[in-house]
This record gives structure tokens, C-alpha cells and sequence, in this order.
């Protein structure tokens, strides 16, 4: 006789999930890699390692702005109630 077994793989939007939030917990060590790396330039004119960190500091806020935008894209999405303790409670309307 064989059992059926439970799935061994989380849902997708689960896993998806948590790819974004450790996406979000990588960008801080890829901005400092980033933002370390005109150190090791020799000969590099200032002006031009200047432009490398302002654009690196807004691709940086235009990822973290998208990862966070699809991390409550995918809270909103789950239809979370609050019973869970994570959102705030609604108050009741007296008529």
C-alpha cells in the first residue's frame, strides 16, 4: 500500500515570495560590493568614478523600489484578513 504524500515544494507564490524578500536582503551587500569597487580603480578620473556611484545609487533605488512594489503587490494579492495579527485590526462602524 502507498500513501499519498504531501508536496515537497512550497506553493509558487510562497517561494516566489520568499525569493523576493531575500532579494531584498541581498541588495544592501550588492550596493556596498557596488560602491566599493571605484576603490580599486587606478587612474580612474573623478569625475568619471562620480557618475559610476550616482548611477549605481539609482539603480539601486529603482531595484529596491520594484522589489518592494512586488512584495505588496504579493501581500495585497493574499487576501490576508488580519487574523494572523500582521495587519491592524478594523474598527467597527455604529450606526
Amino acid at each position: 500500500m502507498t500513501q499519498a504524500k504531501d508536496p515537497i515544494y512550497a506553493e509558487r507564490q510562497t517561494y516566489r515570495r520568499r525569493r523576493l524578500g531575500d532579494a531584498a536582503r541581498l541588495l544592501p551587500v550588492l550596493g556596498a560590493g557596488l560602491f566599493g569597487l571605484p576603490i580599486f580603480w587606478q587612474e580612474t578620473p573623478t569625475t568619471r568614478a562620480l557618475i559610476y556611484v550616482f548611477l549605481t545609487w539609482a539603480l539601486l533605488c529603482i531595484l529596491s523600489g520594484l522589489v518592494a512594489w512586488r512584495l505588496r503587490a504579493d501581500a495585497e494579492g493574499e487576501g490576508d484578513d488580519g487574523a494572523d495579527g500582521s495587519e491592524e485590526a478594523k474598527p467597527e462602524q455604529v450606526t
